[in-house]
């Protein structure tokens, strides 16, 4: 992946204070509907929504639009914005066109909404669509932030027409926005937002939008920021025609989200020691050596860049301990006398002994006689490897890997002949029983170390950004023919690729692409 899980946090806090996740994606709905089959027409909404649209564009946006919409085009278009969603993405949807509120609750009034007659506010509820539905829409989808921007506070169609019985007289009702929602209305609550200064007005958008536009593109300036501006000068303006709208938000953000970010700042001074005091506390617990170098490299003078170096040497001890472990292990002291010509090769480390066991095991069901599949790697398994490799015309090292295992299992017919059929020299090599046709099974755990998709180590994200971890890990202990991801572990690689679509992640300045170390897969 782009940005490793550990280093996801400390990336954060190296950039500007308020500066988004780098691996959330930015997805918008812009609707505005100006041509009613049965209301008013509004003669700014198509061109508000246009406005909006390339706005948000040129800020990384990928934007879903559409004007004059029926309620079936509506469905569809946001059915689309809800499935492009993915947990931790960042959501926006605007909405310039006719809305009412019946009771506590905001409906967005779609183009082809029949007339209602009077006390027919259920047909409002069935044809129209309810902010609050929309909200929790978004919100199953896992959007880590969602703004909602509603132009749609206008006077009550229903009542313009002489329908006064059926929604409020004008604006739309307060909202109590959940967790991670900002919702922001061109008018306050019993305010009507204007569509034009006047039937002489020739701007192309509508009171709130031509403010709302110039304010999106200022770089550095926050959702909460955005809102009290945009309030101040529709405010202002409004007042230019004696009409009162000032523009309400209600905001459940954690902290504060910029749509346009600000030149990286200095890290220098009182920002950079906070920022090196939270990605320590990150990562501090690390185990990747990469990890603490950057780590060092950015804040070469803090007081903290003593306790990485610290912990750096400790990772290196550590290292070496564990080094020094898989080296003392005895030798095999069954091993025949007439094989002490062969090089001396240590046995493989305790936590390889279920590979060696199932490359044993298929060595023997190709009849190439590895002997007793005891997870020993001696002269006799090196001599299978060497007969495998002569019969099936491959030029394999005679030593334990999860390549040799892989390369074992894609060839579905036995290799070596059986041992009559052979050669005399390669009969002594190779003499054993008629081996049971049935490949053996594959152990119920297996280690793999430092998996590779097409030559590249495997990116700890399914996809570029998302599904990171698990998932990856679980996609690829299922190409290998096994049911779950046990355990994993990761390090910075200089490129990985990404299992679920495979492409490739090339760090780029602050970015950096996680790869596993090892899966565990089990049955």
């Amino acid at each position: 992946m782009r940005i490793g899980l550990l280093f996801t946090a400390l990336v954060m806090v190296l950039t500007a204070a308020y500066t988004n996740p780098a691996s959330a994606a930015r997805i918008a709905l812009v609707i505005g509907n100006d041509r009613y089959a049965a209301l008013p027409d509004l003669q700014k909404a198509e061109n508000d929504a246009r406005a909006v649209a390339t706005a948000l564009e040129e800020l990384s946006f990928n934007v879903f639009v559409g004007t004059n919409l029926k309620r079936r085009e509506t469905n569809r278009l946001l059915a689309d914005f809800a499935a492009a969603i993915q947990p931790g993405d960042q959501a926006f949807f605007f909405f310039a066109g006719h809305g009412v509120a019946i009771g506590a609750e905001n409906y967005l009034i779609p183009s082809d909404m029949p007339q209602p007659r009077t006390g027919e506010e259920g047909l409002i509820r069935d044809e129209a669509h309810s902010v609050h539905s929309l909200i929790e829409r978004v919100q199953r989808r896992g959007a880590v932030s969602t703004i909602f921007v509603l132009d749609a506070c206008r006077d009550n169609p229903f009542a313009a027409t002489g329908v006064r019985s059926i929604g409020s007289t004008r604006g739309l009702a307060r909202v109590e926005a959940p967790k991670g929602v900002f919702v922001l209305f061109s008018a306050g609550t019993g305010q009507a937002a204007l569509d034009r200064l006047s039937d002489t007005d020739s701007n192309a958008n509508s009171v709130f939008t031509r403010k709302l536009v110039p304010l999106l593109k200022i770089p550095g300036l926050t959702h909460v920021r955005l809102a009290k501006q945009v309030q101040k000068q529709v405010s202002a303006l409004a007042r230019s025609v004696s009409h009162d709208q000032q523009p309400a938000y209600y905001d459940q953000i954690i902290g504060e989200i910029v749509l346009k970010p600000a030149q990286q700042q200095a890290t220098t001074g009182t920002p950079a020691r906070a920022g090196a005091a939270q990605a320590w506390g990150v990562i501090q617990n690390t185990s990747s050596p990469a990890v603490l170098k950057a780590y060092i490299d950015r804040f070469p003078d803090s007081v903290f860049a003593g306790f990485a170096r610290a912990r750096l040497q400790e990772l290196g001890r550590e290292i070496e301990a564990d080094e020094k472990k898989q080296r003392v292990v005895a030798i095999d002291p069954n091993q025949a006398a007439d094989e002490a010509s062969e090089p001396a090769e240590l046995p493989p480390a305790v936590d390889q002994t279920e590979l060696v066991r199932a490359i044993q095991s298929r060595l023997n069901w190709h009849r190439c006689n590895a002997g007793p599949a005891d997870g020993q790697w001696g002269n006799k398994s090196r001599r299978a490897v060497r007969a495998f490799s002569e019969y099936a015309k491959l030029s394999l090292a005679a030593l334990p890997s999860d390549s040799l295992l892989d390369i074992l299992n894609s060839k579905k017919t036995q290799i070596c002949p059986p041992a009559e059929a052979r050669p005399a020299k390669v009969q002594e090599v190779a003499k054993q029983p008629v081996q049971d046709q049935t490949p053996p099974p594959q152990p119920a755990t297996r280690v793999f170390r430092s998996p590779k998709l097409n030559g590249l180590p495997v990116d700890i994200c399914l996809v570029p950004f998302k599904k990171c971890k698990g998932l990856a890990a679980k996609s690829y202990c299922r190409s290998k023919g096994y049911r779950i991801a046990a355990d994993s572990k990761f390090v910075l690689y200089p490129e990985t690729r990404h299992i679920g679509t495979g492409t490739v992640c090339r760090p780029r300045g602050l970015v950096v692409c996680g790869g596993y170390s090892t899966i565990t897969c089990k049955r």
